[in-house]
């Protein structure tokens, strides 16, 4: 391996060339292997509200419905004065508290002024797990 500077530098930026390219090449496959996933995610959800299932426990793996809770604040205007009012800061960052506000919501069946939430119904796909036999 030579010790030229030329040469060091030179080896350099191929190696990151070379570098960047892979990785590009992996956010595509990642982009369509997610697409496909997706896909997968839609139909396991079909099949499962089809069959009014909440979970499913399959050779391959266990399918399962999970839900995704968040907050956005969608008027400011509303929600400033109510949070001076009411001194709950701690449902503030530079976006409102989602854990805090949730918890308001539970308790209170409604939400702060202001806040706007959002519920997405996931699938969850765990392996198989490996049990042993007895002995």
């Amino acid at each position: 391996m030579s010790n030229n500077i030329n040469d060091l530098v030179s080896q350099f930026v191929a190696l990151r060339d070379k570098k960047s390219e892979l990785v590009a090449g992996t956010k595509e496959l990642a982009a369509r292997l997610d697409d496909r996933m997706g896909e997968l995610t839609s139909k396991i959800l079909k099949a499962m509200d089809e069959q009014g299932m909440e979970s499913v426990r399959t050779e391959a793996g266990t399918a399962y419905k999970s839900t995704k809770r968040s907050v956005s604040v969608g008027g400011w205007d509303e929600f400033l004065p109510w949070l001076r009012a009411t001194e709950n800061w701690h449902m503030l960052n530079r976006a409102a508290n989602k854990t805090a506000v949730l918890e308001y919501l539970d308790e209170h069946e409604e939400l702060p002024p202001g806040i706007n939430s959002y519920s997405e119904l996931t699938i969850g796909v765990n392996r198989p797990t490996r049990r042993s036999k007895a002995a």
